[in-house]
């Protein structure tokens, strides 16, 4: 059985190829998982919404609290009470729009 130290040296389990070598994408989806963030939205009017930014996740907050930041750091300060914001996960971000 292969050890983590032969994982990170790029061998597979019992021997076999690293994934990478199956299926070419799996570094850059690795990858593009490592930063993940979210696309801001603010809402112009009754179902009108207006692309506002793209920011990266931090690190070791909370789901609720990482789209909290996100606003804040796409929008440069707090929201102003009546704004309506929304954070969506690049990743539903990407798949929304091929659609």
């Amino acid at each position: 059985m292969a050890s983590r130290r032969d994982l990170a040296q790029g061998q597979g389990w019992n021997g076999a190829a690293p994934l990478q070598n199956y299926w070419p994408m799996a570094q850059e989806h690795a990858e593009a998982a490592a930063v993940s963030g979210y696309v801001v939205l603010r809402q112009a009017e009754a179902g009108h919404w207006v692309v506002v930014g793209d920011v990266d996740r931090r690190p070791g907050l909370t789901a609720r609290d990482s789209r909290m930041r996100a606003v804040r750091d796409a929008v440069g300060r707090e929201p102003v009470e009546g704004e309506v914001y929304a954070a969506l996960p690049r990743s539903e971000w990407r798949v929304a729009r091929q659609i």
